[in-house]
């Protein structure tokens, strides 16, 4: 910490009293990790970095349920809740509801214990994916710098003059951007292997519910005297099966991570059948392909286009595929 004070900005001293004050905690100081918590979300504010703040603030609460101060932990985590609702920031409604659970378990209050680890557990669900690879990527990058840190303080006696601290800083710097630039490439790849292998399996179901339409089609010219059993159960054979449609919704969250987590929140009352076309626009498949794809005709595809409309509120000089597309 003394180090930082003298060379390092207002974010990293946060970010430093946050850790510490976690430390404090792990040994039951809650006294001095208070002081410690207080002063991190204190830079955050001054800062003006709202995320670094509902963070560091979700850490106070914890503490606070620790210290048995349980109304004034649940009114910190119901402000944080509540914006990082409004900001989607899904990994710390994470913080929040699994914080929310562990406290209300403490009260005995095992019903909104346990609603509050569902949603913990629904909204995990939803980030696994690039997410995952994100957060592992992060955590490898502080375990460096912490790595790095520690060296710095072995050796700070070292130092004869400032150049030599700068220097390392320095070189920090370029090995943590060329970790990030690696990172984000490989992230940047394998998103785009998701989205071609999402375009494969769309084209096989479309394919395949083509050929079923047209032997339905067939089936349906012969006299009924001459069908046979295949024939009836070919006929009653189903276009879109649901194996069909989760395999393609779990492609799609490779492809587009958080997507259908992002359209559910904004529009909680959207159905299931709303839902997949609006999935459908989003790969800018045609009338026809997205009737194939859903197993309806092209005229239902026009009426629902229609519901989904009024359903997303969208004005009428307003295009649904730019809307879709942007989303």
């Amino acid at each position: 910490m003394p180090i930082l004070k003298k060379y390092g900005d207002s974010q990293q001293m946060a970010l430093t009293y946050n850790n510490y004050s976690n430390l404090l905690v792990s040994e039951e100081n809650y006294k001095e990790a208070e002081k410690y918590i207080d002063s991190a979300i204190g830079l955050a504010k001054k800062n003006n970095d709202l995320y670094k703040t509902m963070l560091y603030q979700n850490n106070k609460a914890s503490l606070l349920t620790n210290k048995k101060e349980f109304q004034k932990a649940i009114i910190i985590y119901d402000e944080c809740e509540q914006i990082n609702l409004e900001k989607e920031w899904g990994n710390l409604l994470k913080v929040n509801y699994i914080g929310k659970s562990v406290l209300y378990e403490e009260l005995n209050n095992y019903k909104l214990a346990n609603e509050y680890l569902k949603k913990y557990h629904t909204i995990n669900d939803s980030l696994n994916g690039a997410d995952v690879l994100v957060k592992i990527n992060d955590l490898e990058l502080k375990y460096k710098v912490k790595q790095t840190e520690l060296e710095l303080e072995k050796n700070k006696k070292k130092l004869e003059r400032n150049y030599w601290f700068l220097f390392s800083a320095l070189f920090l710097l370029i090995i943590l951007f060329l970790v990030w630039r690696i990172n984000v490439k490989e992230n940047k790849i394998e998103s785009e292997n998701h989205k071609i292998k999402l375009l494969e399996l769309t084209n096989q179901i479309i394919e395949k519910n083509d050929k079923i339409i047209k032997q339905q089609e067939l089936i349906d010219k012969k006299e009924t005297k001459e069908l046979t059993k295949v024939d009836f159960e070919f006929r009653n054979q189903k276009i879109l099966t649901d194996t069909d449609w989760t395999s393609f919704k779990n492609y799609f969250e490779k492809a587009f991570p958080n997507y259908i987590q992002k359209i559910r929140i904004k529009y909680p009352k959207i159905t299931d059948a709303e839902e997949r076309l609006f999935l459908c626009i989003k790969l800018n498949l045609r009338s026809k392909e997205t009737a194939l794809m859903l197993g309806i005709s092209t005229e239902s595809v026009k009426k629902s286009r229609n519901r989904l409309r009024k359903k997303i509120n969208l004005n009428i000089e307003d295009d649904l595929e730019v809307f879709v597309g942007n989303f």
